[in-house]
């Protein structure tokens, strides 16, 4: 019987690498070239048919300026997908993604959370600073899938999540018959509802990063 998965992803990288531009890609499929930096994160979803289940990645855009960064760890929490995200024209923002990663890790990742890292701007092949070897070196060393795109005109976005969606361990996300069942048994109980997270489309500070 197919059933809705819903699963927590955050996106994360440097500021200006395209984080926003990837996320309003997937969920709206437009790309906006003068997108404003992000503001704390904006909420995205993404929902991929992967044989009986319709996966719904519940997508966290995290801002990638240095006076926002002490607040991405309340995202990063329960996270099962994480998209590591720097651009191919930037060394700099490659060579960020220890950094990146090693925040993330300390946020207390499952073990069997999926690692994606993306080098976006593959339209930019002419200002390419960062080799595929080496992008594909260090995802192998930390143990992530890794694929190139280009946000601008689509190349590869969304196979970022259909990519994830094949490879998603047994049990993960949340089932919505399950959280229904839990939601009745909560009221029942008398510990009321939820607090519902608004549409992709509101809510959303712009940006790039």
């Amino acid at each position: 019987m197919m059933g809705k998965v819903k699963i927590k992803t955050v996106l994360l990288g440097d500021s200006g690498v395209g984080k926003t531009s990837i996320a309003v890609r997937l969920a709206r499929d437009v790309f906006n070239d003068r997108a404003q930096p992000t503001v704390g994160a904006a909420f995205f979803t993404f929902v991929v048919e992967n044989g009986e289940d319709s996966i719904q990645f519940e997508m966290w855009d995290t801002a990638g300026q240095e006076r926002y960064r002490s607040l991405a760890p309340m995202y990063y929490r329960g996270a099962e997908v994480v998209v590591l995200v720097f651009a191919l024209s930037d060394k700099q923002s490659f060579e960020a993604g220890e950094r990146w990663l090693q925040d993330v890790r300390q946020s207390g990742l499952g073990p069997t959370c999926t690692l994606v890292l993306v080098g976006n701007k593959a339209d930019l092949e002419s200002e390419r600073q960062v080799s595929t070897a080496d992008a594909e070196a260090f995802a192998a060393e930390q143990g992530m899938m890794y694929i190139e795109t280009s946000a601008k005109t689509a190349h590869n976005v969304k196979e970022i999540m259909q990519n994830v969606a094949e490879r998603l361990p047994e049990g993960a996300g949340v089932r919505e018959e399950d959280a229904q069942a839990k939601r009745a048994a909560d009221r029942k109980a008398g510990r009321g509802g939820t607090v519902a997270v608004d549409d992709s489309s509101k809510g959303k500070s712009g940006g790039c990063c």
